[in-house]
Formats: C-alpha cells, structure tokens, sequence
C-alpha cells in the first residue's frame, strides 16, 4: 500500500510539471481538495449557478463509466443526448466492457490518466478514502451546498444519507443512488405459490413458524402441484443467505454480514442464540425434507428449472415468476408474500431492511477544469424530472404518460430498448430513485409487485448502517473478515444438515472468539461510532 501511495504521489508530481490541457480546455493538473473542487474557489464567467444551459458555450468533459452488454454505446444514448441539449455539456466517453471495467479503472488510476468524472463509477468504499486523500478525487461536500439543491434537500431531510457517504477524513468523494423503490428495501421477499394456498384451500397465512411448518408438511404430502407424484419442494432458495434473510428476524434478530447495532452497540448476530434457534428451525425443515435437499449445492439456473417443473411452495426471490416459470399473469399476481413470523423464541414479528444506498455511483477527479458545472449536471439526476429521464430515457421518446393526471406511465419499447437510451438497466448511476416512479408503472402486474413490500414497512428494521473503514482499519478487517465469514459458512450449513450437533454450539462460538470475532466487532463499532457523530 505504501509503494503504490509513493508512485501514485511521484506519478501527480510528474504530471504536474507536464500539464496536458486539451483546445477546448478540459484537461487540468491539480485541484483544491478544500470541498470546493475549484483551483479558483470561483465559479467561471460561463458557469450560470441557476437555470438552463448550465454553461453559456459549450465545454466538452471525459467521462469513464462500465458499459453493460444491454447498453448501446453511451453518446448514442437519448439520456446524454439530452442531457447535452439542456446542459451545453459534451462528454467524450471512455466505456469499457462492464466485465473489464474494474481492471480498467484500476489501470486509469495506476497511470492517472484520468477522466474527469466517473459515472456509474463503482467505486468501493477503499478506492474513496484512498484516491480521496491523495487528492485525486475532489472533496464534493461544499459543491453539494453551493450548486446541488437537489441532492442537498434529500440529504437535508435524510441524514443518514450524508453520515453514509462521507468517509473518515470528513470529506465526501462519491456520490450515491439512492433508491426509494418499495422492493428496495426487503427484496428478495418470501414467496408463497398462489397456485398451491388455492389448490388446499388455504386462506390465512402462517403467522409463527409452527403455523409455517404445518403448511409445508401440507405442501409435500398433499400433492399440490396436482401431478399424482410425492415430488413437492416446500421450500427452496437459490442459496442460504437469502433463507436468512427471511427466517431469522422470526427469531428476533436481523443482520448485514452478521453485525447488527441495538442501543448504539455492535453485535455479531451469528454468534447469539437467536441465531442457534434459526438453525434449529432450519435443522427441522432440511430433516423432514420440507427444505430442498440441494439448497446449498444447486446453481441458479437449477433452482429455475426444478421450479418450472414441480414447482416450490415458498422461496425467497425478486419475483415469483421466475423460480416458477410461470408466464400467465393472474397466475403471477396470484402468488402471495409471507408476512413477518414469530417464533417460540420471540414474538415480535420483525422483517430486516436493506440498505437503499448506493456509494460510489459519481465521482469528479482533480483534472475537471469546470467542477461546479459539472455538479449542477448531476444534481438534476437527484430531481423528480431527472429521475425519470436516468431512469427510463426522455419523456416522448422513451416512455410517456398514460393519462393527463401523470398517475401511469408506459416505456415506449422493451426492456432491452430501454438500455440503448439511458445507462441505468445493467449499472448504478447517481440518482434518487423514486418512489412514484416505479409504482407509477402502467403494468397493473408490476403495480402489484411494487405494492407487497408496503406490507412489510411497518415490520422493517435495518441492521448496520453504510459505514466506512479507514485505511488502517480496513486492513484489519479484510485479514479477519474472511475466514471468519468461510468459518460460520461452512458451520452454517453443517448444523443445519446435522453434520454438527448442537452441542457443538459452543465450542462454534469460541471458536469465532479465537478467531479475533471481539476484534472485528471492536472495528465495526469505531467505524459505527464516526458514523453516528
């Protein structure tokens, strides 16, 4: 980490006596790493800090982002042609494949041949702090206050949004997609086959997790599927954690990555009895052969094809289609999400929620001659007109409203099309996802989906915060996190296949103690703590 921070220092050192400004002046050497991300600290005579263009002539800016196998190339794009139109903003584009583009932006900043902004950029929480301090991204926070209103109120209103994205240092280097979607917050919810409750008559949704394992005894003996064979799966998932996921709030706990904060105190949830009793339960269902006997060695495209052909009374996906294969619409919006449960251990019922931040979505590196311009660009993808238009393209030609009253609205082509005009489908671009945006659909079907998380909201409770490490922490916690995380995996799966007694409980857990599990939770509760200042 030294060597490269010293021939990261040496390479600006050099580029510094060698600037390689471009005609139309877009290239640049340096820059303030004051929050202003101007050499100046001053707007330039062109700039206009309120309406439309946001420059006068035009500037012509490089910009890096990954290109995903769905997207037409980006200056072909309605949303950048668009953009350019309203804004007197050119972007020359640099787009590598999506499958090369972390290797590629790892080389841009080895050789600091750098763009002036990332978008869609991926950066990861280390990649911040370390090209942050070094002064190669631009610290964003006093651009956010003088030029970005709208990401400024959101932030204003939501706190947590600015704690979540400003690293160690004070400074804020990235800036985030934040999404509002209902779906966000709890996918991949618990499915239950509609198709199944209707062939035995069911009516009312288990509430507790015996009332849960009486329905799947239901499920494999009562031959649901209607094909005269004993060939049900009750339960199936694509993989453990998403089981997870769902059953262990119905024994009090939730968790990201293992860590849960109550009180303001970090705890390691995979380590407490809620967790034993959740692998218990889980025992219970892999034993009577009510949880699939491959959940743990299937693929995905497996999992889907042993749906589509016998069909699982509940598993934990995005949408029920899918793991069914199940086209017919009624059929689709037939199916039901399992509410939150409880437990002989805890009866509250509770339902985990995901984190909706994104970090890392745009950044503006030292060389952008034009950083306020630039972050009054971005800030209309956090407005309620921007939002739209990142999202599915411009309104006439991508999509438009279904009615005069704007409550439904209908993309003008497919899925497919909707990545030839705008580089969200396949990438993480800065924007506040709202919303109104999704449950205004035209789709009644898509409606539907977007309504069953509203279920969960009053249940929802987040576990950890987004929180950075610092550079000396992350190392840390990089060399302790990974074989703790392969350890409890592996201990995961053995207790529940009952290739470990429970009696081994806790000889597992002192185990994760020798294993510096207090030392990872020391860690998680400094960077929590600098979080919650």
């Amino acid at each position: 980490m030294k060597k490269l921070l010293l021939m990261t220092i040496a390479g600006t050192m050099i580029l510094a006596g060698c600037a390689q400004n471009t005609p139309d002046g877009t290239g640049s050497t340096g820059g303030s790493t004051d929050g202003s991300g101007s050499a100046a600290n001053q707007p330039q005579e062109n700039f206009q800090q309120t309406g439309y263009p946001i420059v006068d002539e035009p500037i012509t800016l490089k910009m890096m982002g990954p290109k995903a196998a769905i997207h037409a190339e980006w200056k072909d794009m309605n949303f950048f042609k668009y953009m350019e139109e309203k804004t007197n903003i050119h972007f020359e584009f640099d787009t590598p494949p999506a499958s090369g583009y972390a290797d590629k932006k790892n080389l841009v900043f080895a050789s600091m041949e750098l763009p002036d902004v990332f978008f869609s950029a991926g950066l990861t929480a280390l990649e911040e702090v370390n090209y942050g301090s070094q002064g190669i991204l631009v610290p964003l926070e006093d651009l956010i206050d003088r030029y970005a209103p709208n990401l400024k109120a959101i932030m204003d209103e939501r706190p947590e949004i600015r704690k979540s994205i400003t690293t160690p240092d004070g400074h804020i280097y990235a800036l985030p997609m934040i999404f509002d979607a209902p779906r966000a917050q709890v996918n991949p919810m618990l499915w239950i086959n509609g198709k199944w409750l209707d062939k035995l008559n069911v009516a009312t949704l288990p509430k507790t997790t015996d009332e849960l394992v009486d329905l799947l005894v239901r499920f494999k003996n009562e031959d649901p599927n209607d094909n005269g064979k004993a060939d049900e799966i009750p339960v199936s998932a694509t993989d453990l954690m998403t089981l997870r996921h769902n059953f262990l709030p119905a024994f009090g706990l939730v968790e990201e990555q293992g860590f849960y904060v109550e009180d303001d105190k970090v705890s390691y949830a995979l380590m407490e009895d809620g967790f034993r009793e959740y692998l218990r339960f889980m025992n219970r269902l892999y034993t009577e052969k009510l949880l699939d006997q491959e959940v743990m060695t299937h693929t995905a495209q497996e999992f889907n094809a042993k749906g589509a052909e016998v069909g699982y009374g509940m598993f934990p996906y995005a949408l029920p289609s899918i793991p069914l294969g199940q086209t017919n619409v009624e059929e689709i919006i037939n199916n039901r999400v399992l509410p939150p449960l409880t437990s002989p251990f805890n009866d509250t019922p509770l339902a985990k929620k995901n984190n909706t931040i994104t970090r890392g979505t745009f950044a503006i590196t030292n060389i952008n001659k034009h950083p306020e311009a630039t972050m009054r660009w971005v800030d209309y993808l956090y407005s309620e007109e921007g939002a739209y238009t990142i999202f599915q393209g411009v309104e006439g030609e991508n999509w438009e409203w279904v009615d005069a009253e704007k409550t439904r609205w209908v993309f003008l082509g497919s899925e497919q099309e909707r990545g030839q005009a705008t580089p969200d489908p396949g990438t993480a671009p800065p924007q506040h996802r709202r919303e109104d945006i999704i449950l205004k659909k035209n789709a009644e079907d898509e409606r539907y989906f977007d309504r069953q998380p509203q279920l969960l909201e009053p249940y929802l409770k987040s576990p950890f915060p987004t929180v950075y490490f610092t550079p000396e922490e992350q190392t840390r916690v990089s060399a302790l996190q990974t074989d703790i995380e392969t350890y409890y995996k592996q201990m995961e799966a053995q207790f529940i296949v009952g290739r470990a007694s429970f009696d081994k409980w806790d000889e597992y857990v002192s185990t994760l103690k020798r294993m510096g599990i207090e030392d990872l939770i020391e860690l998680y509760q400094a960077a929590y703590d600098r979080w919650n200042q």
